[in-house]
């Protein structure tokens, strides 16, 4: 969240937007606004010209690091051209009645990947095998511009479950590309063949190496409706 105040994590968000009286009113009634000035259609606004803008503001160059989050700059052109046109708009989670703020387990901040797979991983064993791993450009009032990670229930569910920044979520607009576990581990093992790691695929060093499998699993799912 970009505030002054020294909120080191997604708690410390949460505390001071729910738990500071008028100081949290303040606090939510001013995101609100900047909420409604940024997206005036609100959660119907996408991001999707936003993708297509910041490629091209990268490939000039142009891209300023006081308008957007920096690793917005490691992201390839031509992963935000391919979100453009295959990526799905999401709306956020209701965070409300689950409570994450209660959870003894707790996000680590700049941590999307692992908190990702965290979440994914314990949630998977009441709910099956369908939730899937989703990555792709976000933009709230809380948060610049950046490459991130977030949860779907399925490859078809256009809702966005952000552990990572459940306090700020439902103030975010999010432009992601969904991959089952399975896909997802694919193309990693295509980054690093000799071991597993995590990576954000639409990177700079990355994309080039995984562009061509993700367009095939895009295309086989346009076939398929």
């Amino acid at each position: 969240m970009s505030e002054s105040l020294e909120l080191k994590t997604e708690l410390d968000v949460w505390k001071h937007l729910y738990t500071q009286g008028s100081v949290s009113d303040a606090a939510r009634k001013r995101i609100w606004r900047l909420f409604n000035e940024l997206f005036p259609e609100g959660h119907k606004f996408s991001l999707r010209e936003t993708a297509r803008f910041c490629a091209d503001q990268l490939e000039q160059g142009k891209v300023s690091t006081d308008l957007y989050e920096v690793n917005v700059l490691r992201i390839h052109p031509d992963a935000l051209r391919f979100l453009a046109q295959y990526g799905l708009d999401y709306s956020p989670y209701d965070w409300k009645d689950a409570a994450p703020q209660e959870w003894e387990l707790q996000p680590e901040s700049q941590r999307c990947i692992e908190n990702s797979f965290l979440f994914l991983q314990r949630t998977r064993l009441k709910t099956g095998n369908t939730l899937c791993m989703v990555e792709g450009i976000t933009l709230s009032p809380c948060v610049p511009c950046m490459d991130h990670m977030w949860i779907a229930r399925d490859v078809t569910s256009t809702t966005a479950i952000d552990w990572s920044i459940y306090a700020v979520s439902k103030w975010t607009r999010y432009l992601g590309f969904p991959l089952t576990l399975n896909e997802y581990n694919e193309c990693c093992r295509l980054i690093t063949p000799d071991r597993f790691a995590g990576h954000l695929l639409f990177e700079n060093i990355y994309f080039p190496i995984v562009q061509k499998r993700l367009e095939e699993i895009a295309m086989n799912r346009l076939a398929a409706h």
